[in-house]
């Protein structure tokens, strides 16, 4: 439990792709704030200095990175609390990259997630209505139960693809 800054001092090429890039932060459990040169830029929750002042929130972030033609260096600075979960910090791929790519990256997780999350549904779906259909058939049952468990999981975990859905 406490608070954390992380620094990355960047010296920027002299080509085109420093007026694209962009912070990917995958989902982190905790709060989280990034800084460039010093000014604030996005997050998720509140950083604090204690478990009052903090406020956790779990979600990925695409940061896009404001560098002038003129810069020679950024400096990136990434600051988490954590008072509320177990595991802590930053647990989780931080990625510099080109904004395109970071935002397809991004947008394939949830793609698959969802592309998952609908092959389950189907799924067990099926094996319910085959159940109603053949009521001595308990295997059906069985496997439309584990679907919906791992339907369960897969959208609460990982990307939270349900938070997309819902306003919390």
């Amino acid at each position: 439990q406490g608070v954390a800054t992380y620094r990355l001092k960047i010296i920027l090429p002299n080509s085109e792709i420093k007026n694209q890039l962009a912070v990917l932060i995958s989902e982190q459990d905790t709060s989280y704030a990034i800084y460039v040169n010093g000014k604030y830029l996005g997050g998720a929750g509140k950083v604090g200095s204690n478990s009052i002042a903090s406020v956790p929130e779990t979600k990925s972030s695409i940061v896009i990175l404001p560098i002038r033609e003129t810069d020679k260096e950024i400096t990136i600075d990434f600051v988490v609390s954590n008072f509320s979960h177990r595991k802590g910090g930053a647990w989780n791929d931080i990625l510099l990259s080109p904004y395109t790519r970071a935002h397809e990256r991004l947008a394939h997780k949830k793609m698959n997630e969802s592309l998952i999350t609908a092959v389950l549904a189907f799924v067990s779906f099926c094996f319910l209505i085959f159940y109603f259909f053949e009521r001595k058939s308990h295997h059906a049952l069985g496997i439309f139960l584990f679907a919906r468990i791992v339907l369960l999981r897969n959208i609460t975990t990982g990307e939270r693809i349900l938070l997309d859905f819902i306003s919390v």
